[in-house]
């Protein structure tokens, strides 16, 4: 009866350990940051699925690079109302990401956000926006949105999941291919028991298995008529997320193939990384005085031919400092400007103390980064004392949106032997003047934050030529094609009303593939191609066109697969999908 009785108690007691529930609590919220690291090569044993405890040993797990999850409000970003379900999202390159993303099309070298939903039932992935490379500004929907890991959860629970996203290029009078992947999917935790990692040791763990058959199909249509449909690949995969509660994140992620053979383990290193940074620093002018008044600036750099995004504002306190909190992780620029009744001589400048933001400091936020300190040197300029004025208009333009004049911009006069001479900012209409030019040769620079100076105006300012009118700009805020131009706003808006017309076919090909281009005024063509992660495998160097061009392009020498055909017409940038299948 004792032993009975032993027994009776032991099998209680291992019963009440296996009863470990993960609810929507335990899984990623706003506010929380986690390093993980990457074992490309792990040696461990992943036992046996059942309902007995067991003891998994990952100690041996080495950091071949880390990763990173930092997650915050899906309602600080501008892509919010695009991801009405989403609550949470991670920004950064892909390659940063850990793979808890499901099938999610992140790109490994471009950065952008995903778009997750975190509640009682569960983590879901509802999207992805990409901010750089060939598909930004293209936000793709998860549909119906992916489960990741079904809530509540404990040892014997199983969910089923079918999820798809479609990516579409093009417009509607080309060869249209739209990348479709679809995932299906069961969750079921099937062992648990306790987990050593070199994180540390964790003895109520429950593990899910999440086995994936995925297929990725194309479809390339015409004119709104699909012309093919092709199922491009399939394949199953088997993972495995050990978690525990209280930690927000699994412990370990274990990647496998269909055989079970694991590929590489993603394992939980710090849970105490502030999500979030001050920056903060001083504002004075080059003559050493604090100042007391006046708006600092925080934008988000994205890359140097897309417009930032302004994430913040503060202004200067009486003491000559500013702060900004709760920054997420990324890269950033600031511009502080003064109050001009403080400083009446201070120009716009920005971090690293310069007058355009190209030349600026990018401030890189980094994961598990407390306070970083930033101080700024405001410039000051001497009134002028000539007699020439020179004036212009600033609109959008282009591709980018509807003709509109560009107010608040910053305006540089800058002498061509170097340095800033005069600053000004564009009124509510867009115009913009300089008075009191002194004689001497002149360039203009519009200060738009993310946009390059494409071309501009060179001025010589003489005794008996001092009135230099419409000195016209266009700004084109187009996602990683955008830029400032010294030219005609209306006669550059003009040329782009007629679009010019791409057709590659066929459409998958072994490897070569015609370009047939169809252009109304004469341009630059330049080609490039890019593979699935982003790097350029082949270029053609840019030739002029008009009228109808057709062009052979010979990839026979690339692997199967999904490619990017950039083709540059003019200031116009067109994507086409390419498939090699041999």
């Amino acid at each position: 009866m004792k032993n009975l009785l032993l027994l009776f108690t032991v099998f209680i007691s291992a019963l009440t350990q296996a009863q470990i529930t993960i609810t929507g609590a335990d899984l990623p919220s706003a506010g929380k940051a986690f390093v993980m690291g990457n074992d490309t090569a792990p040696s461990v044993s992943l036992g046996t699925p059942g309902s007995s405890q067991q003891t998994w040993d990952f100690t041996t797990l080495t950091n071949n690079y880390p990763k990173a999850a930092v997650y915050d409000s899906t309602s600080l970003t501008p892509f919010a109302g695009q991801f009405p379900a989403s609550n949470i999202y991670t920004y950064g390159p892909a390659e940063f990401f850990g793979v808890l993303y499901g099938g999610a099309p992140v790109y490994a070298n471009q950065n952008g956000y995903c778009f997750w939903k975190s509640d009682t039932t569960g983590l879901w992935v509802e999207g992805f926006e990409a901010v750089s490379g060939p598909y930004a500004n293209m936000p793709v929907h998860e549909n119906a949105a992916e489960l990741l890991i079904g809530a509540p959860v404990t040892y014997g629970t199983t969910f089923t999941d079918t999820s798809r996203w479609a990516l579409v290029l093009g417009g509607p009078y080309t060869v249209d291919t739209t990348w479709v992947t679809g995932r299906t999917k069961s969750l079921t935790c099937d062992a648990w028991g306790q987990l050593n990692t070199p994180f540390g040791n964790f003895s109520n763990v429950i593990r899910i298995h999440e086995n994936v058959t995925e297929t990725d199909s194309i479809i390339a249509t015409y004119n709104g008529i699909v012309e093919y449909q092709m199922l491009f690949s399939r394949q199953t995969t088997n993972n495995y997320m050990y978690l525990a509660n209280g930690i927000g994140y699994p412990l370990a992620i274990v990647q496998a193939d269909s055989n079970n053979n694991i590929k590489n383990i993603e394992y939980l290193l710090d849970t105490s990384c502030f999500a979030y940074s001050k920056i903060m620093g001083s504002i004075a002018n080059d003559s050493g005085n604090l100042i007391s008044s006046g708006v600092v600036y925080l934008y988000q750099f994205i890359d140097s031919l897309t417009p930032m995004l302004l994430v913040d504002s503060t202004v200067i306190n009486s003491n000559g400092f500013y702060v900004f909190i709760n920054v997420s992780v990324g890269n950033y620029i600031i511009s502080a400007q003064a109050n001009l009744t403080v400083c009446p001589t201070c120009i716009t400048t920005y971090s690293g103390n310069a007058n355009f933001w190209y030349n600026g400091n990018t401030i890189v936020d980094a994961l598990c980064t407390d306070t970083m300190l930033t101080n700024i040197i405001l410039a000051q300029l001497a009134p002028m004392t000539g007699h020439g004025a020179l004036s212009g208009f600033i609109q959008f333009g282009l591709g980018a949106r509807a003709v509109e004049p560009v107010a608040g911009a910053g305006v540089l006069l800058q002498q061509v032997s170097g340095g800033t001479v005069a600053h000004t900012t564009s009124d509510a209409g867009g115009n913009y003047s300089f008075a009191n030019v002194p004689p001497g040769n002149y360039t203009i620079t519009v200060d738009y934050p993310g946009l390059p100076m494409v071309s501009t105006y060179t001025v010589g300012v003489t005794s008996n030529n001092m009135v230099f009118n419409n000195l016209n700009f266009t700004v084109d805020t187009v996602h990683g094609n955008g830029g400032i131009f010294g030219a005609n706003p209306l006669a550059i808006h003009n040329v782009e009303q007629v679009s010019p017309q791409v057709v590659v076919y066929p459409n998958p090909s072994t490897g070569q593939f015609n370009l047939a281009v169809e252009t109304t005024i004469p341009c630059e063509m330049g080609i490039k191609v890019y593979s699935a992660i982003g790097q350029l495998v082949y270029q053609e160097p840019s030739t002029g066109i008009s009228g109808n061009t057709n062009i052979i392009i010979h990839l026979e020498q690339l692997a199967d697969g999904i490619y990017t055909l950039q083709t540059k017409l003019g200031d116009e940038m067109i994507n086409r999908k390419l498939v090699v299948r041999k």
